[in-house]
């Protein structure tokens, strides 16, 4: 991750408002971004996947905010712990407390901004699809969301990684290794180790079928960490009638456009890039696909 902004996403940041939050002893900070109607639509929340990520994710969530706040919302996220001026350790997170720190940060903003629920949403990505769906069974907290590049099954998303990356064999024995840890209440003294153990067992299944607002999951079909066509099988088979799907041509992983950022994992070059890029950067349905489906909820 690299803490580029480049010219035209900074312009678009200085009227950024910070906040900060407590939760569970964290002093969590952020900012959030006005919309740029007159008729303010709601609020959206950002909710990160792995890693260490800041408030904007190191400049990948301005490529969303533009599109977003012209069609009426706030847009808002803040540091993991440990990250930025955010206090605490994300690394000692289970998905539970992801759960409830996503639920406090998004009433606080509902709160600061006087948005009701129903108009309160949550853009997630990646390891966020443990997170947010649980937090979509009814619209007491939230009134949509957003999903991109979301597995339902943490053990079976690794498997198709480290296929890709040809360390299968390997990946399946540490699995096995986790499971003995786990049974054996082993306390790893690395922190990613204890973070993966406490977490390794994530699936979403049962999130899934109690989804009971209006949803969208997305996927790029050229994802080379979640497995695409599994994820698109499995909502063909267990349909949910508050759930759409939808596969982005030509998309990553982070829903950029594959043509231009070919690599699976970004280096310098494509950070740089994506950032002065801007929107350009996605694939080129991504935006219009949430768009329409902020249009229709």
């Amino acid at each position: 991750m690299y803490k580029l902004v480049p010219l035209l996403l900074l312009c678009g940041q200085l009227f950024a408002t910070p906040f900060q939050f407590e939760h569970a002893g964290n002093q969590l900070v952020g900012e959030y971004l006005a919309p740029k109607t007159d008729e303010v639509n709601g609020l959206i929340v950002f909710v990160h996947g792995d890693g260490a990520a800041n408030y904007d994710s190191n400049g990948y969530y301005p490529l969303y905010w533009q599109a977003l706040r012209e069609q009426g919302y706030y847009v808002a996220s803040w540091s993991k712990p440990g990250v930025g001026d955010s206090s605490g350790n994300w690394l000692r997170q289970t998905m539970s407390d992801r759960q409830a720190e996503i639920l406090a940060g998004t009433q606080y903003l509902q709160s600061l901004l006087s948005i009701q629920p129903n108009n309160s949403g949550l853009l997630a990505f990646s390891q966020g699809g443990w997170v947010a769906p649980a937090l979509a069974d009814s619209s007491e907290h939230i009134g949509f969301l957003i999903g991109v590049g979301f597995a339902r099954n943490w053990i079976d998303q690794g498997r198709y990684y480290n296929r890709l990356a040809g360390d299968e064999a390997a990946y399946l024995a540490d699995v096995a290794l986790l499971e003995q840890q786990l049974a054996s209440n082993a306390i790893p003294s690395n922190e990613r180790r204890w973070f993966v153990l406490n977490n390794f067992k994530a699936d979403a299944t049962s999130d899934y079928q109690n989804i009971n607002i209006p949803s969208l999951l997305i996927w790029g079909d050229k994802d080379a960490n979640v497995d695409t066509q599994a994820q698109l099988s499995y909502w063909q088979s267990q349909p949910n009638p508050n759930v759409t799907v939808k596969v982005i041509e030509n998309g990553t992983h982070q829903l950029l456009d594959a043509n231009k950022f070919p690599n699976r994992q970004l280096g310098f070059w494509d950070w740089l890039k994506f950032q002065w890029q801007g929107e350009q950067a996605l694939a080129p349905d991504a935006l219009s696909t949430i768009e329409a489906f902020l249009d229709g909820r």
